[in-house]
C-alpha cells in the first residue's frame, strides 16, 4: 500500500456501516485524493460545454458571413443608431435578415440540443463510472474513464433529460403560458382588461409554485445518475430509486443538499464582490469543477452504493484522519509535483518534431479566424457593435475598478478553463476545437478592425499576449491531436479501449496542466502591465 502523507499517525480509515455524511466526506475527500484520474470528468463536462458552444459559433458566424455577404448589415447598423423601436423591428424583419436568421437559429437550436443531451450522457457516464470504478477497485487511472465514457451514455443522456423535464418541465409550460398572456396584456395595453390581468398574475403565480416543486423533485432525484451507475437502471425507474434511496438516507441527503444550496448562495456572492473589485469567479469555479462537486457527487454514488445493499471496501491505502492537516502540509507538496509533471509533458510535447502539423494546423485556423473577423467588421459588421455602445480606444471599465491582482488571477483561471475545455473537446472527433481556435482568431480580428490604430492594438494585445496566444494555439493544437486520436480509434472499432487514445488523453489532461504556470503569469500581466502600457498608447 501506499502512503498518502508519509506521516506516523496514520492509519487505515475504515468505511461507516450506514450513511454518515461527515464520515462518508472523509471518506471521499480521499478517495478524490489518491485518485486524480476523478478530474478528468469534470473537464470533459467543460469539453462538452465547448461543444455546443462550437454549434452556436458555427451558425453565428455561417449568419453573419450571409448577412454580410447581403449587404444588410450597414442598414442594421443605421436602425440600432437611430434608437427607434419601429426602424428596428423594420430593419430585423426584412426578408434578407428573416430569410437566413431564422431557419439557421432553428437549426443550431435544434443540433445545440441534441448534441448537449448526448455530450452530457457520455459525461455523466464518464463521472459516475469512474466513482463506481473507484468503489470497486480503490485506483482508477485515464483509461478507466475513457472505457466509462462510452459504457452507459445512452442510459446517462436519457436519464438526465427525464430529471429535466420532470423538474422544470412544467416551469417552462408555465412560462410559455406566462408569455402569451403577457402579449395579450400588451396588445390590449390602451383598454384595461380584467380578465387579461387575472390570467397575468395567474400564470405568475404558477411559475413560483411549479419553481417550489420543481426545485423539490430535483432534490429528490439527486441520485438518479448513480443509480444509472450503480443499477444499470435508466430513466422515470433510475429517478423512483433515487426518491427511495433519498427517504431512507433522509439525513445525509438534507445535509448534502444544504450544502450545495450554500454553494449556490456563495457563488452568487461572488458576482457582488466583483462589484467591489474583488474577482474571485473564474477561481472558485475551478476549486468547486475539479475538487469539490466530484468529491460530493462521489458521497452521493457511496450512499446509493450502501442503500443498495453493497459494502463499501476499506481504502486501499494508509490515510490521514486529518483532512485539514492533508490540505495544509501534503496536498500542496502533491500539486506542485503534478504541476511538474505538467510542465515536462509540455515540454516532451512542443520538442516532439511529430507534433508540428497540429500546431501548424491550428494556428492556420487561428489566423484564418483573424482574417474572417476583419473581413466581417469591414462588412458592416463593425457598424453594428458600434451602434451597440462599443466606444473605441476605451478601456474596460473593470479593469479600472478592479483589484489587479485577483483580476489577474480570475483572468488565468477562466482562460486555463478555456484550454482545458478546448484541448479535451478534441474527443468529439476534431471539429469543436477547430471550431474554437477560429472563432478566438474571428474575435482578435473584429478587435482590431474596432482598434483606432494599429499602435493601440498591439499595446492592448502584445504585453500579455506574447505568452496568452501560444498557450490557446498549444491547447488547441493538443485538442487537434486527441481529435485525430479518436477518429483513428474510431476507425479501428475500440474507441474506449483504444491504447493510443488513452495514451493521447492522458497527455493531453498533463499538457494543459502544464499550461497553467503559463496562463497564471499572462493573466497577471494582463492585469497589472497591459493597462500601463494601454495608457501609454492613447487608451482612456
Amino acid at each position: 500500500m501506499s502512503s498518502v502523507g508519509g506521516e506516523a499517525d496514520e492509519r487505515a480509515l475504515i468505511p461507516p456501516t450506514r450513511p454518515d455524511f461527515l464520515a462518508l466526506l472523509t471518506l471521499s475527500y480521499w478517495k478524490w485524493r489518491e485518485n486524480p484520474a476523478t478530474m478528468v470528468p469534470a473537464m470533459i463536462s467543460a469539453a462538452v460545454a465547448v461543444a455546443s458552444q462550437a454549434v452556436l459559433l458555427l451558425f453565428l458566424m455561417a449568419i453573419l458571413s450571409q448577412l454580410a455577404s447581403a449587404g444588410v448589415l450597414k442598414g442594421l447598423a443605421e436602425a440600432l443608431q437611430a434608437a427607434s423601436p419601429e426602424q428596428i423591428l423594420r430593419a430585423f424583419a426584412r426578408p434578407e435578415i428573416l430569410g437566413v436568421a431564422v431557419p439557421a437559429s432553428a437549426a443550431a437550436l435544434v443540433v445545440f440540443v441534441a448534441v448537449n443531451i448526448v455530450g452530457t450522457g457520455f459525461a455523466t457516464s464518464a463521472e459516475y463510472g469512474t466513482y463506481l470504478a473507484v468503489l470497486h477497485k480503490g485506483r482508477v487511472g485515464v483509461g478507466d474513464v475513457l472505457r466509462e465514457l462510452g459504457r452507459r451514455w445512452a442510459g446517462m443522456a436519457w436519464t438526465v433529460s427525464v430529471v429535466n423535464v420532470v423538474a422544470w418541465g412544467p416551469v417552462c409550460i408555465a412560462f410559455l403560458y406566462l408569455l402569451v398572456n403577457l402579449g395579450f396584456f400588451i396588445s390590449g395595453s390602451s383598454q384595461f382588461q380584467p380578465e387579461v390581468l387575472i390570467g397575468l398574475l395567474a400564470s405568475l403565480f404558477l411559475i413560483l409554485a411549479l419553481s417550489i416543486i420543481g426545485l423539490a423533485v430535483y432534490c429528490l432525484s439527486i441520485y438518479s445518475y448513480a443509480a444509472v451507475a450503480v443499477s444499470g437502471t435508466r430513466g422515470l425507474k433510475a429517478v423512483r430509486q433515487s426518491f427511495r434511496v433519498f427517504r431512507s438516507a433522509a439525513g445525509t441527503s438534507a445535509v448534502y443538499i444544504m450544502l450545495r444550496v450554500g454553494i449556490t448562495i456563495f457563488s452568487g456572492l461572488l458576482s457582488v464582490f466583483a462589484t467591489y473589485g474583488v474577482s474571485l469567479s473564474s477561481l472558485v469555479a475551478v476549486v468547486l469543477s475539479l475538487s469539490l462537486m466530484p468529491i460530493l457527487h462521489l458521497l452521493k454514488t457511496q450512499v446509493f452504493f450502501m442503500q443498495s445493499g453493497l459494502p463499501l471496501r476499506p481504502l486501499p491505502f494508509l490515510a490521514s484522519t486529518s483532512v485539514g492537516r492533508d490540505l495544509a502540509r501534503t496536498f500542496p507538496r502533491r500539486l506542485l509535483d503534478e504541476a511538474g509533471k505538467g510542465l515536462r509533458s509540455l515540454g516532451a510535447y512542443l520538442a516532439q518534431p511529430a507534433n508540428l502539423p497540429y500546431h501548424l494546423v491550428s494556428s492556420l485556423l487561428f489566423l484564418s479566424g483573424v482574417v474572417a473577423g476583419g473581413t466581417l467588421s469591414s462588412s458592416g459588421l463593425s457598424e453594428v457593435i458600434l451602434a451597440l455602445g462599443y466606444e473605441p480606444g476605451r478601456m474596460n471599465p473593470e479593469f479600472l475598478r478592479a483589484f489587479p491582482i485577483s483580476l489577474g488571477v480570475d483572468i488565468s483561471f477562466h482562460n486555463w478553463q478555456v484550454s482545458i475545455a478546448t484541448a479535451l473537446s478534441g474527443l468529439a472527433l476534431i471539429l469543436p476545437a477547430a471550431i474554437t481556435e477560429v472563432f478566438n482568431g474571428f474575435l482578435l480580428g473584429v478587435v482590431a478592425s474596432l482598434t483606432p490604430t494599429f499602435s493601440m492594438f498591439i499595446a492592448a494585445i502584445l504585453p500579455h499576449g506574447v505568452i496568452e496566444l501560444p498557450c490557446f494555439l498549444v491547447a488547441g493544437s493538443a485538442g487537434l491531436r486527441l481529435g485525430v486520436g479518436a477518429v483513428k480509434a474510431w476507425r479501428r472499432g475500440m474507441v474506449w479501449d483504444d491504447p493510443w487514445l488513452r495514451m493521447t488523453l492522458r497527455e493531453t489532461v498533463y499538457i494543459v496542466i502544464g499550461l497553467a504556470p503559463f496562463f497564471l503569469v499572462a493573466g497577471l500581466m494582463e492585469a497589472l502591465v497591459t493597462p500601463f502600457v494601454m495608457r501609454s498608447f492613447g487608451w482612456i
